[in-house]
């Protein structure tokens, strides 16, 4: 069996918690409805405290026993820890459970209760395990590293990125930028950074090291750049990613750059902390801003013009509004190849912008959204039209 068919995880055994509140899943309600609901009630979609239980019970639970994640509707899910134990075995190879880990799903990816698993339609929280393969007929742990990488050739690799970070154009716009920024909302403690991904071992589907690398190169210039705004030279720099390897600690660890477990980094923003993220494989926007209000992100640009794209950090509404209430945005340097598109987002030096101009600005998000809506109903339209007059033309043998 080939490395790359193999899965990396496989989600717990998970049933209805004997101690759930009653849920009469035969009248589902619409996950969206559901969502707004809290948003009226002023109810966070992700909520700290309940990724904060989770992660205490990760961190606690046995195998043979369960952990419970609260739903949105209320309704609690027992998730089995099976860690060890075989899973399932497949031409030659046992599929071992590894540890546990959340999964974070965004709203988009709610339908309510469907299928064989109607309990957790309402969960956007989800216990995996990450996954081991041993062969059958060895008994040895297979497509895992043996060693790390030597530390003096992966910290070299890196300075000689930092160095061209250095000198690119787009550190010194970004510098500009930040430089030339009017008084801050307030003082800025800690920098953290979500789904950079390994430096000495690249996962996923842009594994390019000079990416990577700008990407942490990026954090060091935040420190430099906020600590001299801010007069604040003890700024700490956090970065969550289960890419990591211990040569990524090491090396990392050499420039005050602490790695940290997920979920401790979404645990550790508040409103003194800088938050960098590019195109992640989590709800990041989602999952910060249903929580806290930082002092200022670089991430991906919140854009209306995606609000009918299928991301992984896909936009909200309720994000984009957020940032048209509490945030000023600024452009971030044209840099495809690094970084995508991204955006400059600080806290209004008053907390909140003018009424009047975040009523300027929710109108034209508002105006994009039904405007997109629109244009989606018509390709939609035109392609079951298509459809149809296809299934009416003569097949040509």
């Amino acid at each position: 069996m080939a490395h790359n068919s193999l899965p990396q995880a496989i989600m717990c055994e998970s049933a209805l918690s004997s101690d759930s509140p009653h849920v009469e899943f035969n009248e589902p309600v619409d996950s969206l409805c559901l969502y707004h609901d809290l948003q009226d009630a002023g109810e966070p979609f992700f909520s700290k405290e309940v990724i904060c239980d989770a992660y205490k019970q990760i961190k606690e639970r046995k195998t043979g026993e369960v952990i419970t994640i609260k739903g949105m509707d209320g309704s609690l899910v027992d998730f089995k820890v099976r860690t060890g134990e075989v899973v399932d075995t497949r031409d030659g190879v046992a599929w071992i459970a590894g540890k546990t880990y959340l999964d974070y799903l965004p709203i988009q990816c709610l339908d309510g209760p469907t299928g064989l698993f109607p309990h957790l339609g309402y969960h956007n929280l989800r216990i995996y395990h990450h996954l081991r393969f041993r062969s059958v007929q060895t008994g040895e742990y297979i497509h895992e590293s043996i060693s790390p990488s030597p530390f003096e050739a992966s910290l070299a690799e890196f300075l000689a990125f930092l160095r061209a970070w250095e000198n690119s154009n787009t550190q010194k716009q970004l510098r500009a930028t930040l430089e030339s920024l009017p008084a801050l909302f307030g003082p800025i403690t800690k920098i953290v950074g979500f789904a950079c991904n390994s430096m000495v071992s690249p996962q996923g589907c842009m594994p390019e090291k000079q990416r990577i690398a700008f990407q942490h190169a990026l954090l060091l210039s935040l420190r430099d750049i906020l600590g001299k705004k801010t007069r604040n030279s003890d700024i700490k720099i956090l970065v969550q990613d289960p890419a990591y390897t211990e040569s990524d600690v090491a090396v990392l660890r050499e420039f005050g750059i602490v790695v940290v477990e997920d979920p401790v980094g979404f645990l550790e923003v508040d409103e003194k902390t800088f938050v960098f993220s590019c195109s992640p494989n989590v709800p990041v926007r989602q999952i910060v801003l249903d929580m806290v209000r930082p002092a200022g992100m670089i991430w991906n640009k919140v854009l209306a013009e995606t609000a009918v794209f299928n991301i992984t950090d896909p936009w909200d509404l309720s994000i984009h509004r957020c940032i048209n209430r509490y945030y000023d945005t600024y452009a971030f340097p044209h840099d495809r190849k690094h970084f995508g598109v991204m955006a400059l987002y600080m806290r209004s030096v008053d907390g909140e912008v003018p009424v009047e101009v975040y009523e300027r600005r929710d109108l034209e998000t508002l105006i994009t959204v039904r405007n997109i809506a629109q244009y989606a109903n018509q390709v939609r339209s035109r392609a079951a039209t298509l459809k149809e007059l296809l299934h009416k033309v003569p097949r040509i043998e």
